[in-house]
């Protein structure tokens, strides 16, 4: 009879040990609200060029999709640049330096680029170059009626967590119209010093149309 009680009680000692030793996996970890890293604190306006004198102008903070519904900016494009640094001159001269004909040109390679996607166009290689004639002719000529519309800084501070500030940054605003007229004749004026060469470039030349025909 002991032999019988012995082995049963050996086998309730092992499962006992067993458990104890067995490690608690990740969903066995308990956690707390203090365990959860919050994401840190939206970035705080502390300064702005009119600061005591009147508020940000709406237009700094709106996204270019909504400015270009404005009323005022119909005819036009409008591009928003930023320019940010620890140093309120030294963003300034960022500003100074923009060059809004490689904005347009950089604009014109992506809806050419985006329409051009999937298309069958024969030589693709040669298409492409074509395609990159354009744009560069666009980029190396000047589109007339560019006009600086607007300006503004501001001073943001940005913070690593709840306590912690990670930096203080001048960011500053550019707003700048050009007449879509001359955009457009920037875009003929290409066209006319790049004529195609082969039936090719002919097909290029079309679907370049077609992607800027809606340029408006």
């Amino acid at each position: 009879m002991k032999k019988y009680f012995i082995i049963p009680l050996l086998i309730l000692l092992l499962v006992a040990v067993g458990c104890k030793s067995t490690p608690k996996t990740n969903g066995d970890v308990e956690t707390t609200t203090s365990d959860i890293r919050k994401p840190p604190p939206e970035p705080v306006i502390i300064s702005h060029q009119y600061k005591g004198l009147g508020e940000v102008p709406e237009w700094v903070i709106m996204p270019i999709g909504k400015i270009e519904e404005l009323p005022e900016h119909k005819g036009y494009y409008v591009f928003k640049e930023s320019f940010s640094g620890r140093n309120l001159e030294g963003t300034k001269i960022q500003a100074q330096n923009f060059s809004v004909d490689d904005q347009i040109a950089r604009m014109i390679s992506v809806r050419i680029q985006s329409k051009y996607a999937g298309a069958v166009v024969g030589d693709s290689d040669m298409a492409e170059q074509y395609f990159e004639k354009v744009v560069k002719s666009i980029a190396d000529g000047r589109v007339g009626g560019s006009k600086k519309y607007d300006e503004y800084w501001v001073q943001r501070r940005y913070f690593k967590d709840e306590n912690t500030v990670e930096k203080e940054v001048f960011e500053y605003y550019l707003l700048i119209r050009v007449p879509m007229s001359e955009i457009k004749a920037a875009i003929a004026r290409a066209f006319d010093g790049n004529k195609p060469k082969s039936e090719e470039e002919t097909r290029a030349r079309d679907l370049v149309k077609d992607a800027l025909k809606d340029l408006d």
